[in-house]
C-alpha cells in the first residue's frame, strides 16, 4: 500500500494523438492472488473508485468469489464497492478446436497428432472432476483454466514427440496425457480455498487429471517442466528403457529440438 502512494495516476488523460481526454479504467486483474488482506484490499479499490473517481475493474477466480470463507468480504465488496458482476463462462471446446487447427505447431505430424488427441486435451483442460468427497470441507481443488499455460504445454510436448517418434514408440498418447496433466497443474496451480496454490502431490494431480500416471512420466520431463532443467542424456535413457533401442547417436545430434 505504501507503494501505491509514489504512483500517480490520474483519472482522466490526455491522448498524445487526438488530444483529447479520455477517462482511465484501473483493472485489479487476479485479485485472487493477493497478499492483501480483505481490509486493505477492499480500502485499496474502494478509495480509487469513490475518492479518486476512476472507473474500475475487477477480476478474479469465480472459485475465489465462491468460496463460503469469502461470503462476507464478497457481500462487503458488493454493496459498497461493487455495481455489476458479470460471470464469464468461456466456451473451452471450442477454444481448443480453434487453437488446434490455427496455431504453428511445428511440423504437419504433430499437428495432425494434436488433432486426434482434441477430445483428450478439452477433457484434460477443461473437465472438473468431483473432487468432494477425497478433500476436506473448504479445502477442495480446482482447475485453473489457462489458455497460455496449455499453449505453452503442447508447443513443448513436441520436444518429448520428436524424440519418440525417432525412438520408434507406437503408443505415445499415455505419455502425452501426463505431461500436458502435469505441466497444467505446474504452470497454473491449483485453486484450494479460494487461493491459488502451487503445492501438490501427485494424488492431487490424479484427483483433478485422472488421465495422469506417474509411471508415464520420466523424472527428466518431471525436472524440465518443473524446473526448466532439460537434461538430454537423461532423457534419453529413459527414453530407451521403454522403446528398448539404442539411441546413443541421438546424443550428439545437432538436428531437430536438443
Amino acid at each position: 500500500m505504501n507503494t501505491l502512494d509514489y504512483i500517480v495516476v490520474s483519472p482522466v488523460v490526455e491522448d498524445h494523438i487526438t488530444k483529447k481526454e479520455k477517462r482511465v479504467v484501473l483493472v485489479f486483474d487476479d485479485v485472487d492472488r493477493t497478499t492483501l488482506n480483505s481490509a486493505e484490499l477492499l480500502g485499496c479499490i474502494n478509495d480509487y473508485c469513490e475518492n479518486k473517481n476512476f472507473s474500475t475493474i475487477i477480476i478474479a477466480n469465480r472459485e475465489y468469489f465462491a468460496n463460503p470463507n469469502m461470503e462476507d468480504f464478497i457481500r462487503s465488496v458488493r454493496e459498497k464497492t461493487v455495481a455489476y458482476t458479470v460471470l464469464n463462462c468461456p466456451d473451452f471446446k471450442n477454444i481448443v478446436h480453434d487453437l488446434i487447427g490455427n496455431w504453428n505447431w511445428r511440423t504437419e505430424e504433430y499437428a495432425e497428432f494434436l488433432k486426434e488427441q482434441e477430445e483428450t486435451i478439452v477433457e484434460i483442460f477443461a473437465s472438473e472432476p468431483d473432487t468432494s468427497g477425497t478433500q476436506e470441507a473448504g479445502a477442495a481443488l480446482v482447475k485453473n483454466h489457462n489458455i497460455r499455460s496449455l499453449i505453452t504445454s503442447l508447443e513443448s510436448f513436441f520436444r518429448i514427440y520428436y524424440h519418440m517418434c525417432r525412438a520408434g514408440v507406437s503408443d505415445i498418447c499415455p505419455y502425452f496425457r501426463s505431461f500436458l496433466a502435469f505441466s497444467l497443474a505446474e504452470k497454473g496451480g491449483f485453486c484450494r480455498d479460494g487461493k491459488t496454490s502451487y503445492t501438490f502431490s501427485d494424488e492431487e494431480i490424479s484427483q483433478l487429471y485422472p488421465q495422469f500416471s506417474a509411471d508415464c512420466l520420466f523424472d527428466s520431463v518431471r525436472l524440465w517442466i518443473r524446473l526448466g532443467e532439460w537434461n538430454k542424456k537423461q532423457f534419453l535413457e529413459e527414453l530407451s528403457r521403454i522403446s528398448g533401442a539404442d539411441l546413443s547417436e541421438m546424443m550428439h545430434e545437432e538436428n531437430g529440438p536438443a
